[in-house]
């Protein structure tokens, strides 16, 4: 509910008689088989299917208080909206939507071990099926405001009483890694390569991958990796977070590219115990071609408050309209926006290695930040970025694990974290 001041001549409104659900299920089923002919061979092959699937529903009835629309902050004059004869304006609504997502992967891996080589290569594939329906019940009154607000420029151009989508799409990969022990166990390194092809924009990627291990003396070690990492767009991540996308204009998304991720980490690694380990990493990551609302600059109205002597705040000839420059968030998706995630991580660890170890667990500590950036084309192709912090900028976070051997085949854990807030903005002043 709300209300506003009744002295300026504002109205003053409710809403009531609001009821809806949301529901969601996940399933997934899996199944794998694995074949080692030799020491040196090993192969797997796998099948999973999973469906996500849900119905969400809103309906109610947004009505006028009464009559009452304000007093007249002059004369003291009641103001009333009903004309003689009339009714107060009530909008009923009663919104459905649903959505089925479903998903069938299937792959074969193999491990071949030859001297100081240790090969791996996969394949898979993706087969998936996403199915969305919406619809909106609206009475007479609410049809009107519907159909103003789906022709109004650059604002709900899409809308429509029904939206009804489906779309079959695969996805195809395969990846080589080798693992070459150039100093026994004292040093390896593992490039790799990955090819990811998405029928849903039918685009191509090869994502090269490294990792380096150095043993710098039989207690510590070091770790380097690098790579390229890809997520391709699909209907499925555009429902996520509460973001609004327009599917209509886009349900093919062949005008989008897949999202990209160069990570690079650092750790060290001492072993002072044969049970006690200790482990520093830090990390920097440049994620981008993220796929968020797009922003628009437009022209808006803008009434300006004629103070006068002889003005009355609830007439339309008591302000001057001026346009303005905004920018707006639409519910067109683009790839627009990158994100930085940098960091470090502390973890010491008590590993429980034989049968009689009693107890062990883990203490973390995580220190980071993430900021985001979103670009915004505005005239004459000039870009303008937007520079905030992104949705799951955790600057701080604590983890604890305990475990403890009860005996006869017990064991008993606890866990325990903490985290700083997730950014937010903060409301200063309301309009």
């Amino acid at each position: 509910d709300y209300l506003v001041k009744e002295e300026v001549g504002e109205q003053v409104s409710e809403n009531s008689a609001f009821d809806g659900e949301d529901r969601m299920e996940n399933s997934i089923i899996g199944s794998s088989w694995t074949y080692t002919p030799s020491a040196a061979l090993q192969t797997r092959v796998f099948a999973h299917w999973y469906q996500n699937s849900g119905r969400s529903g809103l309906a109610g009835r947004l009505a006028s208080a009464g009559s009452y629309f304000g007093k007249d902050f002059f004369t003291g004059e009641i103001i009333t909206t009903i004309p003689p004869g009339g009714q107060a304006d009530t909008l009923a609504f009663d919104f459905d939507q649903q959505y089925d997502f479903n998903k069938i992967s299937v792959g074969n891996w193999w491990i071949y071990s030859h001297g100081k080589h240790v090969l791996e290569f996969g394949i898979g594939a993706d087969f998936a099926e996403n199915e969305l329906a919406s619809a909106v019940a609206l009475d007479e009154y609410g049809q009107i405001v519907f159909e103003t607000l789906a022709a109004a420029p650059n604002f709900f151009g899409s809308l429509a009483n029904t939206v009804e989508q489906k779309q079959a799409f695969t996805r195809a990969n395969f990846y080589l890694q080798d693992k070459i022990s150039l100093k026994g166990d004292g040093f390896w390194m593992q490039p790799g390569i990955r090819f990811d092809r998405y029928g849903q924009i039918g685009k191509s990627y090869l994502s090269p991958r490294l990792n380096l291990f150095f043993a710098l003396r039989p207690q510590t070690s070091m770790r380097l990796a690098t790579g390229i990492y890809r997520q391709s767009p699909g209907y499925e991540k555009l429902l996520d977070g509460g973001r609004i996308f327009d599917f209509l204009q886009f349900s093919a998304l062949d005008e989008l590219v897949a999202e990209s991720a160069v990570h690079l980490i650092a750790g060290l690694t001492e072993e002072f115990h044969p049970q006690w380990r200790l482990t520093i990493e830090g990390y920097y990551k440049y994620s981008d071609d993220l796929i968020v609302q797009n922003l628009r600059q437009l022209d808006q109205p803008a009434p300006t408050l004629l103070i006068t002597g002889g003005t009355k705040p609830a007439l339309p000839a008591a302000y001057r309209i001026e346009t303005k420059s905004v920018v707006r968030q639409t519910s067109e998706p683009v790839n627009a926006a990158s994100v930085t995630p940098y960091g470090v991580d502390f973890q010491l660890e008590k590993r429980m290695l034989s049968p009689d170890a009693r107890w062990g667990g883990s203490l973390s500590l995580s220190l980071g930040k993430a900021t985001q950036e979103q670009r915004l084309t505005v005239a004459d192709g000039v870009q303008q970025t937007f520079t905030f912090p992104f949705d799951y900028d955790r600057r701080f976070s604590a983890n604890a694990a305990f475990h403890f051997s009860a005996g006869a085949g017990f064991q008993l854990s606890a866990n325990w974290q903490y985290g700083s807030g997730l950014p937010f903005t903060q409301a200063l002043r309301a309009t």
